[in-house]
């Protein structure tokens, strides 16, 4: 990619050209990074065609070496990206139409287990932190399920739930074991099921399906994500009319008192309402040469600005 020359906006534009090869192995890319005057390795685009390597995950070799060390021979970040990976849960009827038992659900699950699969960061935050008006709080702990609390609010109980996963999908079967697992242990027995279409399938009164995974990315802000939450990634029959209303009710809103609402209700849907339970964020892993300068992470961009980056003299 060359540089417009009838260009002149605001802009960065400080490189005259770009290159971009695709289809290179991850450990090939990291080495031309080190050893043969490549510049680095970033996101080729969207979630489908993002450069996904093991090699990269944000709690893998690379990121462990480099992630803490500007002065090394490259430097790897983990860019945050507009997504939020959360479990949905059946709050209308089923075990989960218990506001106690989602909260005990919510209390028991292991983040810092389940959001790996998706090669994602743990985090129990509803709206991704590259949204404005996204404030970083805790409400869960992350680096372990909080099962005594979880206990209390069962009672005693002993209930069977059917969770949805795609069909032949591994990473779908190893979250769903893990969910079997967790909620386990607070007398949550769950029963995993495949299916073509979970969406579908939840959808539908029989068989009664109770827990499902979902996630969403890729709105301007926490009014509209939260739209999207209710609306597209819970299944009709499983939603409360209190939360529809509050929703929107937060999308009439407009300027800062939308972003500040927004930001209150994500809250209110995590600690109190429960419909889902956020557990990680999707980031891209990337790679920089120390050459490389003026990094810029847009909200919804995925990935590093292109168009931003400049070169700087090695250390």
């Amino acid at each position: 990619m060359k540089r417009n020359p009838n260009y002149h906006g605001t802009r960065p534009h400080p490189l005259a050209a770009i290159a971009l090869r695709e289809g290179v192995d991850a450990t090939a890319a990291l080495d031309r990074t080190h050893h043969g005057g490549w510049d680095g390795i970033v996101s080729s685009g969207h979630t489908d065609s993002e450069l996904l390597d093991p090699l990269l995950d944000p709690n893998g070799a690379v990121a462990s070496r480099y992630g803490m060390a500007p002065s090394s021979d490259s430097q790897y970040v983990a860019a945050r990206l507009p997504e939020t990976g959360y479990i949905v849960l059946n709050a209308v009827r089923g075990p989960f139409a218990d506001q106690t038992v989602r909260r005990a659900a919510a209390l028991a699950v292991d983040r810092s287990a389940l959001a790996p699969v998706w090669n994602e960061v743990f985090s129990d935050q509803l709206l991704p932190p590259v949204l404005p008006g996204f404030h970083d709080r805790h409400f869960y702990p992350l680096d372990a399920p909080a099962l005594g609390e979880a206990a209390r609010l069962m009672r005693g109980r002993h209930l069977n739930a059917v969770m949805a996963i795609q069909a032949n999908c591994e990473p779908c079967l190893d979250e769903g074991r893990l969910v079997r697992a967790e909620l386990g242990r607070i007398g949550l027995r769950v029963k995993l099921e495949a299916f073509k279409d979970t969406f579908a399938a939840a959808d539908k009164r029989s068989p009664r399906i109770d827990i499902m995974d979902n996630g969403l990315w890729g709105y301007p802000d926490g009014a509209a994500f939260l739209e999207s939450v209710v609306f597209a990634s819970i299944p009709p029959s499983w939603r409360s009319s209190e939360v529809m209303n509050a929703v929107e009710r937060v999308n009439r809103l407009a300027g800062n008192e939308r972003l500040a609402a927004a930001a209150a209700l994500a809250d209110r849907l995590v600690v109190s309402d429960v419909p889902v339970i956020p557990y990680g964020n999707r980031v891209n892993g990337e790679v920089f040469a120390p050459t490389v300068g003026c990094r810029i992470f847009p909200p919804a961009s995925y990935g590093v600005d292109l168009a931003a980056l400049c070169r700087r003299e090695r250390p």
